[in-house]
């Protein structure tokens, strides 16, 4: 009879109690939901907001924006800032960049 030494006790599997990692499609689906919970605010908030890429080209536009600007989402993304926004808008966008201050916000 030959036995061997297990210095761990028998329900004591380290490995066997750990969790599978989440599969890949669990987790893009998970992304996917939070993407469409945030879309979802940014469209339903009575504020436009729009968002520019490194590049300043517009990715992103909301219902307000295009209230406020008479311009579709389809028209505006991928074009430049300067191609739909005026110079002075631009350049007090531009400001905290230069200045670390802004003074954008409008309480009309």
């Amino acid at each position: 009879m030959s036995s061997c030494w297990n210095p761990l006790p028998a329900t004591s599997h380290r490995f066997a109690e750990r969790q599978p990692l989440r599969p890949l499609e669990e987790k893009i689906v998970e992304f996917e939901r939070l993407k469409e919970f945030n879309e979802n605010i940014v469209e339903s908030i009575n504020v436009g907001i729009f968002a520019i890429d490194l590049d300043d080209r517009i990715e992103s536009w909301n219902a307000q924006m295009e209230a406020m600007y008479a311009l579709s989402r389809a028209e505006v993304l991928g074009q430049a800032l300067g191609s739909v926004f005026p110079s002075e808008f631009i350049e007090a966008l531009e400001a905290p960049q230069r200045t670390g201050a802004h003074h954008l916000y409008n309480s009309a």
